[in-house]
């Protein structure tokens, strides 16, 4: 798991740069940053489990059990911010 740190860090980052210019972008309407945030954690936490697949594929263990990891920590920070950002904004 030496590689989790790196992984979760740049997740992290993905989800604090998306979330960010999604609600920079909307301009605070509700259902529209609503909707493309949910499609970017969508996205976010399909790709990750993507790589896992891929990474236990070529038997890179860490990285596999670290991006699943990082799917797991985009979809909670991101549904969370996603659900937030919608009582803030409303």
């Amino acid at each position: 798991m030496k590689h989790l740190k790196q992984i979760a860090l740049v997740n992290l980052v993905l989800v604090l740069v998306y979330g960010a210019g999604t609600v920079l972008l909307t301009g605070g309407d509700t259902l529209e940053m609503l909707v493309v945030l949910m499609l970017f954690v969508g996205g976010h936490v399909v790709l990750n489990i993507l790589v896992a697949i891929i990474m236990f594929i070529m038997r890179k263990n860490s990285y596999g059990k670290a991006f699943l990891l990082g799917a797991l920590i985009a979809l909670v920070i991101g549904f969370s911010s996603c659900w937030g950002s919608g009582w803030v904004f409303d």
